[in-house]
């Protein structure tokens, strides 16, 4: 803005190079703004897609694991099954670098 103002007032008068930093500055968005953003405008495409996803599969089902058997919709057991192998996949990957670490401790000593 300064230096739009400055050269409006004189339009003889050319932009100084500490004036052009300056609006380049002002102007510069950080990348960490941009990947929050980023961020956020993936969660809500993802926090719609699971809803419409809820919404379209309400059906009941007859869930039978081991001993227990439980009716739920749809939707409900299948992000059941989807959360508990990603929270299998994450233990294991957090087991494995655990070890890894162990490991390597053991070496550098």
């Amino acid at each position: 803005m300064f230096l739009f103002q400055r050269t409006r007032n004189n339009p003889d008068q050319a932009p100084t190079e500490r004036d052009v930093q300056t609006f380049a500055a002002a102007r510069r968005i950080s990348h960490a703004r941009m990947a929050v953003v980023r961020l956020g405008v993936c969660a809500a495409i993802l926090l719609g897609a699971l809803i419409a996803f809820m919404v379209q599969n309400t059906v009941s089902v007859k869930v039978s694991f081991l001993w227990a058997e439980v009716t739920l919709p749809l939707a409900i057991a299948l992000l059941l099954a989807m959360l508990s192998g990603v929270g299998g996949t994450f233990g294991a990957r957090a087991a494995s670098t655990a070890r890894r670490r162990r490991l390597a401790r053991k070496r550098a000593n």
